[in-house]
């Protein structure tokens, strides 16, 4: 009996400071607000089957300040995307389209051909189905970029709307945010967000762009990080004036879906990021094995105490990162959403394990 509580309470504390260290390092990052000169950069993006998203999120990119054109790769679309960039194309001169020479799976043909269109050599990298918060994201991402930085990762919070699924996929996409904010402030990136990321054309070219995992359809921003960290210095954005939304998945089989196709890029990250991420997921399912055990055998008060007290401490400590990541109203669910997480880590960690459930 004393075992288990040992292992419960040793579970839940090492799970606990693992987000106490990085919700620390996130609250006392520093933001340095800064505005880059005037059409200094490229936006790219691969649009494929997005005439509708093309026509609500376009014109929100076409009012940003400071770029000196927008790049869009029509990746063999079968819908009106074409005639929707062709029409536009001819209402603003900053607007180009263009079809990648090959029709493969994932954008990561279809951006690398893209970063050769683009004239800049500041790129920022975004999705179709985003759209910028302000019209200053472009001048703030492309300024964070300089002499000993090439490379810049922001953010791309979910819209909120209704429902446990909307808060859950908005809470772990906060979270997943503290992980790769606080693991890059800690110099060790792993990843970032295609939908909100900048980078010079001449680190892309070092890296050899994404040739080196080019067999695997997705990863084209999480690899590329992991290839790029070993030439250039990283910085983070979390001005919240350069947030790139986006919709959070309407229902469940689609959020399974897309996190199937993102989780399927870790089993490619380095050795030491794979023990570093698993680190909370290992010891969280210890904690909730441990306590449903001693559940069964009436230990109620330990477990209700250890957790309690886990709760109690993240929803504190949580308080100025998630706010920093447009997740405050989230903190109140914390205890809910941390249950919900255990659940997370087997389904997905499975998927991960089987690379066949994980199709583009």
């Amino acid at each position: 009996m004393y075992i288990l509580d040992s292992i419960l309470i040793l579970s839940v504390l090492v799970s606990t400071l693992y987000w106490l260290v990085l919700f620390i390092k996130i609250s006392l990052f520093k933001e340095t607000i800064s505005y880059a000169n005037f059409g200094i950069c490229s936006i790219l993006m691969s649009a494929k089957n997005e005439a509708q998203n093309l026509k609500n999120y376009l014109p929100q990119l076409l009012k940003q300040k400071d770029f000196k054109q927008l790049v869009v790769m029509n990746d063999y679309s079968d819908d009106t995307t074409a005639q929707v960039l062709q029409s536009m194309s001819k209402e603003n001169d900053k607007l180009f389209s263009f079809t990648p020479s090959k029709d493969l799976p994932g954008k990561k043909w279809a951006l690398s051909e893209g970063v050769q269109y683009c004239t800049s050599d500041h790129i920022l990298l975004t999705d179709a189905d985003c759209y910028p918060v302000s019209d200053n994201w472009a001048s703030i991402m492309a300024s964070k970029i300089n002499n000993g930085t090439e490379l810049v990762l922001g953010y791309g919070p979910l819209e909120k709307t209704s429902g446990l699924l909307n808060a859950f996929a908005r809470y772990e996409t906060v979270i997943t945010a503290v992980q790769y904010f606080g693991f890059s402030l800690f110099n060790k990136p792993y990843m970032g967000v295609g939908r909100n990321m900048a980078f010079t054309k001449k680190l892309f070219r070092a890296t050899n762009g994404y040739s080196g995992h080019e067999h695997i359809p997705s990863g084209d921003d999480d690899l590329f990080v992991q290839d790029a960290r070993k030439l250039t210095d990283i910085q983070i954005c979390l001005d919240p004036e350069s947030f790139m939304y986006s919709r959070a998945p309407q229902d469940l089989k689609s959020y399974i879906r897309q996190k199937k196709r993102h989780i399927a890029t870790s089993t490619s990250y380095t050795s030491l990021h794979k023990i570093l991420l698993s680190v909370h997921p290992f010891f969280h399912l210890i904690a909730a094995v441990t306590s449903v055990v001693l559940l069964t055998m009436g230990h109620l008060k330990i477990i209700a105490g250890v957790w309690l007290i886990r709760w109690l401490l993240l929803m504190i400590m949580a308080y100025l990162p998630f706010k920093r990541l447009a997740g405050i109203d989230l903190i109140k669910w914390i205890p809910l959403l941390d249950i919900l997480l255990v659940g997370y880590y087997i389904y997905f960690g499975w998927s991960a394990l089987n690379r066949k459930h994980a199709s583009w």
